[in-house]
């Protein structure tokens, strides 16, 4: 393996610990406001991925959590952590979460940005694209505008 991969890796391991967090932030949010809060996280399947919706259509990708609330509605919702106020999401998944949520007959589909410790919440009509980027890689993504009154305490 070479140095390069080993950084690569090395970043990878770091990344997935903040994200972890990032999550688990969120989650205790969603605990203490929200009625019901269902974490799909740790889902795996026989092919060692996360969690999915699996059948006939094919595979798509599910959010980290879902959520049923009397007033604030049902839906999926995602936690993305950033480095930077730059909030994207990947195309591929962005649109597996919007499948998912019609397929579970749900209404909303919310977007977490954690970024320097804040939670900036976007519900999925407020992203812009796809957009491609070019980068190392080369992914079209949906990106979320920087707006500071997206922040819950």
């Amino acid at each position: 393996m070479t140095s390069t991969q080993n950084e690569l890796d090395k970043r990878f391991e770091e990344n997935l610990i903040l994200g972890t967090v990032a999550e688990d932030k969120v989650y205790s949010y969603l605990r203490m406001n929200y009625s019901c809060v269902q974490d799909m996280r740790y889902q795996k399947h026989e092919k060692g991925t996360g969690p999915r919706l699996e059948g006939t259509i094919g595979s798509l990708i599910l959010p980290d959590f879902a959520y049923y609330d009397r007033f604030k509605g049902k839906g999926l919702l995602d936690v993305k952590y950033k480095a930077s106020n730059f909030f994207t999401v990947d195309d591929y998944k962005y649109r597996d979460y919007l499948e998912c949520t019609g397929i579970m007959n749900l209404t909303n589909l919310l977007l977490v940005f954690v970024y320097e410790d804040e939670m900036y919440f976007y519900d999925s009509k407020e992203a812009t694209g796809p957009r491609t980027f070019n980068n190392n890689f080369g992914k079209a993504a949906y990106v979320f505008d920087y707006d500071r009154s997206k922040i819950r305490k």
